[in-house]
């Protein structure tokens, strides 16, 4: 017997629009999205296709203009800006292209930091070295950002976003700052984060290479998803 899948993340007819002159600039047009809880999502799109217009309202950086952005249950779209704060802090994990570490502390405190911002503060240091040495930096915790390589750099990020077990993680464009086998040695580190802990992903870049994990592939062009397939995902080699 089949069992249906939750549905954790739905947009219903989300539009965002941006005013030049008497202009409406749409960055997304009418879009409607379900995500299932522990699916891995890319999304695939040129630049201005509103690929990160689309993780801000996930994310709750952002509102809509028009329509719901309904995450875990909740509609977000409606919560106010203290509400998406908290929102944002205990719910939602952010992966970033730039790795956005602070560079006065060192890769178990930065991990740290994350679970400070949510109010959640038991025994931090070992919490934080326990999820550094499960992505293979137990021998790297007391270091900071600027003595680490790229590749150690965008782990310790990930881990930032995965100690506070958010309901799901937005990466943007998690590998662009990264050469092309350390991209897909990250990659495959969170397929693999995704297949054991069921955390939900929802990734956006330009590499098309990263389809490969994917378990669904979405491509949105002038602000619409025009394409909307799933397929099986694998790991990608890195040699």
């Amino acid at each position: 017997m089949k069992t249906e899948k939750e549905v954790l993340v739905k947009l219903e007819n989300v539009t965002r629009y941006f005013r030049m002159g008497d202009q409406k600039i749409h960055a997304l047009n009418r879009v409607n999205l379900e995500i299932e809880r522990g699916e891995f999502i890319l999304v695939l799109g040129p630049s201005g296709s509103g690929k990160t217009t689309l993780l801000n309202q996930i994310g709750g950086i952002d509102k809509p203009n028009e329509g719901k952005v309904i995450v875990g249950g909740k509609d977000i779209s409606r919560l106010s800006d203290n509400e998406l704060t908290k929102y944002r802090a205990k719910t939602i994990g952010w992966v970033f292209q730039f790795f956005n570490l602070v560079p006065s502390l060192n890769a178990w405190e930065n991990v740290a930091l994350s679970l400070e911002l949510s109010g959640d503060t038991k025994d931090m240091e070992k919490r934080s070295k326990e999820i550094l040495a499960r992505v293979g930096l137990k021998e790297k915790v007391d270091l900071f950002p600027p003595q680490m390589s790229g590749g150690e750099q965008q782990r310790v990020a990930l881990c930032r976003a995965l100690i506070k077990s958010p309901l799901l993680i937005i990466a943007d464009e998690p590998t662009g700052n990264l050469d092309h086998k350390t991209g897909l040695e990250i990659v495959n580190l969170m397929k693999e984060l995704n297949r054991e802990e069921g955390t939900t992903f929802v990734v956006v870049s330009h590499d098309e290479s990263l389809k490969a994990v994917a378990d669904r592939v979405l491509h949105l062009v002038d602000g619409q998803i025009v394409d909307d397939h799933k397929h099986s995902p694998k790991a990608v080699g890195v040699s």
